[in-house]
């Protein structure tokens, strides 16, 4: 029971310590979207290895808004590609281990037999991508 008591006192410590770094990089985005400055690479660099350390609970509550021109979707693309990877995409209840399984398998169609039907291809419940200027919000 006391270690249970240490762990919430941890988790509890370590969020408001990301609520405040989320509340500076709040901050820098707005300056920056209001100046219309692109961020330097190094600062690219420091939000990625933020945001990597963060435990899927935050991944989960992140809000953004899709990027609108071709570059910055083919961004999207590759950190949604890094994140299943790497286990921050996942749907409660989809497996025994509660990560979501992606696989390449298109819909199949059984040959011969009653049960004829086709598997559907899942799509991940959660999507998010990290691009600087347009992060909404954090809950």
């Amino acid at each position: 029971m006391e270690n249970i008591k240490q762990e919430v006192s941890e988790l509890r410590r370590e969020m408001i310590n990301l609520k405040a770094i989320m509340e500076h990089l709040t901050g820098l985005i707005e300056i920056l979207v209001s100046a219309q400055v692109n961020p330097s690479k190094k600062e690219e660099v420091m939000e990625k290895v933020f945001i990597e350390t963060m435990k899927s609970f935050f991944h989960e509550k992140m809000i953004i808004n899709a990027p609108s021109d071709f570059l910055n979707k083919v961004n999207m693309g590759v950190h949604l590609e890094e994140d299943v990877r790497k286990g921050f995409l996942y749907k409660d209840g989809g497996s025994a281990s509660g990560v979501k399984k992606f696989n390449n398998n298109f819909s199949k169609k059984r040959v011969g037999g009653r049960n004829n039907h086709r598997q559907n291809h899942h799509v991940p419940s959660i999507i998010h991508a990290f691009n600087l200027p347009s992060v909404a919000s954090v809950h």
